[in-house]
């Protein structure tokens, strides 16, 4: 019991630890720790993870919901490089494949979600219409597409439900430094927009640019960076005071985000499968890492359904944490 509790109170200051050298790092250089944590510890956590999660039984109690997650992670895939890759004219094209994405990425949270609970087939049937009914109204919503189509698997996954799984693992423990731990990843998140940054003091090579365009971020970049600082296609910067804090609060909430889940893995348990699964992760890792430095855009294109797939997969274990969140255990 003694050595459970050194053990949580050691990775409780690593975590602390680790937020103040992740929160540094982004400010100091926040393009290249994003493209080098995307890029070298992003694959890692991807496949551990997945592995983990089949360990588990990926925290549902249906066997077919983690091969229809797979399945709808092949169509988010396809559809996402259509949106990528597909030159049309007219941006109505592009907003029916935003709506298919999104209404995609909201069915596999449904079916996610619901595999931890034994549901009749009334109920299934009552939360399919309902989610058709969800679509059908907001489908045309630019919040729903913002939100589907980019916050959940990039935002809440790496922010929002890395607090979650803190929180509730410091309520599980009881552990101080652990709740002080969630709260300075939000404090430190939320610093980062109040920190005075002088873009003079950032330097953005060719190759630094080229590699972060090939990371498709800019995206999501644009879409922070409006919605913080209401800024539009005629202002909008990378470099500037304002694109440089969006980037580091990009930076820092993915940095952290895979070093969270590294720090845990005496708890996590992910390492405590068999040989060849941790050995068909490292040659994966490793050819990923090499195609990254090889040329980033091939790299994230090839990596996408992996990294996509990791956060489809890990939706009923998200669902079941918040569950015992708000339980009265």
């Amino acid at each position: 019991m003694l050595l459970t509790l050194k053990r949580e109170r050691q990775i409780d200051i690593a975590n602390i630890v680790l937020l103040g050298i992740s929160l540094v790092v982004a400010i100091k250089l926040p393009f290249a720790l994003f493209l080098f944590a995307y890029a070298i510890l992003g694959p890692l956590h991807y496949l551990t993870e997945i592995v983990w999660l089949k360990e588990k039984n990926f925290f549902s109690k249906s066997k077919s919901t983690p091969i229809l997650l797979i399945g709808l992670s092949v169509m988010l895939t396809i559809v996402y490089l259509l949106l990528v890759y597909y030159n049309s004219e007219t941006a109505s094209m592009k907003k029916v494949l935003l709506i298919i994405y999104s209404s995609l990425i909201v069915f596999a949270i449904i079916l996610g979600s619901s595999s931890i609970f034994n549901l009749t087939k009334k109920w299934i049937i009552g939360l399919i219409s309902a989610t058709v009914l969800f679509i059908l109204l907001f489908k045309d919503s630019s919040i729903y597409s913002l939100i589907f189509a980019s916050f959940f698997t990039s935002i809440v996954h790496v922010f929002i439900f890395t607090g979650a799984f803190m929180l509730y693992g410091a309520r599980k423990s009881k552990s101080k430094l652990g709740y002080l731990s969630v709260a300075l990843l939000f404090i430190c998140g939320i610093s980062i927009f109040f920190i005075p940054i002088n873009p003079s003091d950032y330097s953005f090579s060719k190759d630094l640019r080229e590699a972060y365009n090939g990371s498709k971020f800019t995206i999501l970049h644009f879409q922070l960076s409006q919605l913080f600082y209401s800024v539009d296609k005629t202002n909008f910067s990378l470099i500037n005071e304002i694109g440089i804090k969006v980037q580091a609060f990009i930076a820092f909430i993915y940095t952290y985000h895979y070093l969270n889940w590294f720090s845990k893995t005496s708890v996590i348990g992910w390492h405590k499968v068999s040989w060849k699964w941790l050995l068909f992760c490292g040659i994966i890792w490793a050819s990923a890492v090499g195609l990254y430095f090889i040329d980033y855009e091939k790299g994230l294109v090839t990596l996408f359904f992996i990294s996509l797939l990791h956060v489809l997969l890990e939706i009923p274990l998200n669902t079941k944490c918040f569950v015992d969140l708000f339980s009265r255990k």
